[in-house]
């Protein structure tokens, strides 16, 4: 039973120790000396992805190439702004959207989001001049 328990005691002590000790890391070469390997795999999904201009995307999306994206068509191509606000860019409930709707809608929401900020902004900045104490009297000298 002893040699059992030994052994057990000592496979449990070295794999600890084994566990803990630390690989040394590869000898760093510079990404521009191995420019067949990404720096990290983050990175290189980043430099994949760009930015699709919307009529892009848009094209793509229209699989019936008629200038008419319905819900259907934004949902299969995860156009989810499109899909969220379909039924507010759909004003005539045509049940398309074109591409100048999206258009239209976008200039839309940009004004009423600016006027929003202007609004908004001048009402804090309203609050804080009237929330600021007034400036304090410098000590006097006098108890």
């Amino acid at each position: 039973m002893r040699p059992i328990l030994a052994a057990l005691l000592l496979t449990t002590m070295t794999a600890g120790a084994v566990a803990q000790e630390v690989p040394a890391p590869p000898l760093a070469a510079s990404p521009a000396a191995r420019p067949s390997e990404p720096a990290s795999p983050t990175r290189s999904r980043r430099a994949h992805h760009r930015r699709v201009p919307l009529a892009e995307r848009f094209a793509q999306a229209n699989t019936t190439h008629d200038g008419k994206l319905t819900l259907a068509q934004a949902r299969a191509a995860r156009m989810s702004g499109i899909t969220t606000n379909f039924g507010l860019i759909d004003k005539q409930q045509h049940g398309y959207v074109t591409l100048d709707d999206i258009h239209q809608f976008t200039v839309g929401r940009r004004k009423a989001r600016q006027a929003d900020e202007q609004a908004h902004g001048q009402a804090a900045r309203t609050i804080r001049t009237r929330a600021e104490p007034s400036p304090a009297a410098p000590p006097s000298d006098h108890p």
